[in-house]
C-alpha cells in the first residue's frame, strides 16, 4: 500500500496547512515495468537484442584494443599513452558529428573503422609504427561508438523502461569485457600444458 501526502488548495491557489492521506492500492500509485517489456512488441524485442549484440561487440572491441596493446610496438609506455590520449579526439570526434551524420550512421562508421584497423593491424610485424597507427585508428572508432551505442540505447527504448534497457545494456557490456582478454590472446598461448 502506497501512501501519498496530499495538501489541498485554497481557491487563491494557495495550500493550506491542513494535510490528508490518500492511500493508493498497489499499481495505481506507479507502474512496475521489468525486463519483459523489452520483448513487449516484436519491434521492441528487434531493438533490444541488435543493442544487446553492439553492446556486446564494442565492449570487447574497446577493452581487447586497451588489453593487446603491449603486443603492438616495442615499447609498452609510450604505447600506452598513445592508446589512451586517442579517446580524446575520440569523445570530441563523436560529439560534434553526432547530430550531423546521425547516431545509426555514426555507429557504423566507427565500428568499421575498428574492424578495418584491427584487421589490417592483426597482419603486421609486432613493432612497425603502421601497427601502432592501426590499432590506434581501431581505438579511436571502437572509444566513439562506445560513447554512441549509450546514447543510442537510451534514445531507442520508451521513458517508462529506459534505465532498463540502460541497466542491462550494460550487463551486456560485461559479457563482452570478459571475453574481451581471451579475444587479443596470442595463438601459441591457447595450449594446454599437463
Amino acid at each position: 500500500m502506497c501512501f501519498l501526502q496530499v495538501a489541498p488548495l485554497d481557491f487563491d491557489g494557495e495550500s493550506s496547512s491542513d494535510t490528508s492521506i490518500l492511500s493508493l492500492g498497489k499499481g495505481e500509485a506507479e507502474k512496475s515495468v521489468g525486463i519483459s517489456a523489452l520483448f513487449s512488441t516484436r519491434t521492441m524485442t528487434k531493438i533490444t537484442l541488435v543493442l544487446w549484440v553492439n553492446w556486446i561487440v564494442v565492449t570487447m572491441s574497446f577493452y581487447g584494443i586497451s588489453l593487446g596493446i603491449g603486443d603492438v610496438g616495442p615499447d609498452i609506455f609510450i604505447n600506452f599513452l598513445l592508446i589512451s590520449l586517442v579517446e580524446i579526439p575520440s569523445y570530441v570526434f563523436a560529439i560534434f558529428t553526432i547530430d550531423h551524420l546521425g547516431r545509426k550512421t555514426l555507429l557504423v562508421l566507427s565500428m568499421t573503422l575498428t574492424g578495418v584497423g584491427c584487421l589490417s593491424a592483426a597482419f603486421l610485424e609486432d613493432d612497425s609504427a603502421l601497427k601502432t597507427v592501426l590499432s590506434l585508428l581501431g581505438k579511436f572508432g571502437a572509444t566513439a561508438a562506445f560513447v554512441i551505442i549509450i546514447l543510442f540505447t537510451g534514445e531507442l527504448h520508451p521513458t517508462n523502461i529506459r534505465s532498463t534497457a540502460m541497466g542491462i545494456g550494460s550487463a551486456m557490456a560485461r559479457i563482452g569485457g570478459i571475453a574481451a582478454p581471451q579475444v587479443q590472446r596470442k595463438d601459441k598461448s591457447r595450449e594446454i600444458n599437463i
